[in-house]
């Protein structure tokens, strides 16, 4: 991804402010729109466990949560699809969609969505583990923000420039070296599971792309990294907006794909080969003029990058459709 040398500088200075110790400040964002994602009402909760027909199941116990108010209407329980009356009718027809679709496609796809306005919840097939690609970069991200919040002077000018350099340029190199310094597998793994993320297994060695989770954790990332009340302050949630935002989100694919006109995005997507198959992730925040949404794809086991990405996009279209729904 190319960014122009304006948008890089407002990006570091917007990190320069993340790491600066004392009372938080109004988060800023960069010339791509991050400022304008709204604060979310409602934490998302962590999720495992869910069943593979759309199915709900509730957090691991004991595992921290962000505080927050959730707007009326929202559902009762974690991972119910929402608290109306509609609500299994809306799961069974949302369902039946997927199954319909994903029968004729080869690979394995599975999603999670939460929407912080409506408080429509709903997962598919949360069981399966995949290879992130690409996407583990927000764990990582994740981590590296919160263990920098524990120290007095926050993140440093190479960890700042690392971050950037990783998810604005998708600079591989860049995610390795933050991942060593983050303490691989085993320093990455500890951080997760303070917050719930016990159905992700980072990467062995250096190899962070084959981080291993289920789409229920990736949602669980997204909300710790977005969610006002949660583990971030407000410099360094603004700076993660600003790192994840993206200007015309349909031509990035992914769950971009499923974005209308006015919609606000913060995306990652991901893609990895193993033997002559293909793993094709994406997750992140679609923001509308009535909806906030976080949303995770993950798939694997596709003969072609592009039958991957087709399947994620589709996927991702048919689920927003149904928040839109609601």
């Amino acid at each position: 991804m190319r960014i122009s040398g304006g948008v890089l500088a407002l990006i570091v200075a917007l990190a320069g402010s993340a790491c600066a110790p004392g009372d938080p400040a109004e988060p800023r964002g960069d010339a791509r729109g991050a400022a304008a994602l709204p604060d979310a009402t409602a934490p998302a909760p962590a999720a495992p466990g869910g069943g593979a027909d759309g199915t709900a199941s509730g957090p691991p116990s004991g595992a921290p949560r962000p505080t927050g108010s959730a707007p009326a209407g929202a559902a009762d329980g974690p991972f119910s699809v929402a608290a109306a009356p509609v609500a299994a009718e809306q799961r069974r027809r949302l369902t039946a969609r997927l199954d319909r679709y994903l029968r004729g496609r080869p690979g394995r796809t599975s999603v999670a969505v939460y929407d912080r306005v409506t408080g429509m919840r709903y997962q598919y097939r949360e069981r399966t583990p995949y290879r992130l690609g690409d996407v583990a970069e927000l764990d990582i991200l994740l981590v590296l923000l919160l263990r920098a919040q524990g120290r007095p002077r926050g993140l440093t000018p190479a960890e700042r420039d690392l971050a950037t350099k990783m998810i604005r340029l998708g600079d591989d190199r860049a995610a390795e070296r933050l991942y060593a310094a983050l303490g691989g597998r085993v320093g990455v793994a500890r951080t997760l599971r303070r917050f719930g993320l016990d159905r992700t297994l980072p990467g062995p060695g250096l190899r962070w792309k084959e981080t291993r989770s289920v789409v229920a954790d990736q949602l669980r990332v997204l909300d710790l990294l977005t969610a006002p009340g949660g583990p971030l302050n407000d410099r360094n949630r603004a700076f993660a907006a600003a790192l994840l935002a993206v200007d015309a989100p349909g031509r990035h694919g992914g769950i971009g794909a499923a974005t209308m006109a006015r919609d606000r995005v913060a995306l990652r997507n991901g893609r990895l080969r193993h033997r002559d198959r293909w793993t094709v992730t994406s997750a992140g925040r679609i923001v509308s003029p009535s909806r906030d949404t976080l949303i995770a794809v993950l798939s694997d086991r596709h003969p072609r990058h592009a039958t991957g990405r087709a399947t994620v996009e589709r996927v991702a279209t048919l689920v927003m459709d149904e928040v839109r729904r609601d």
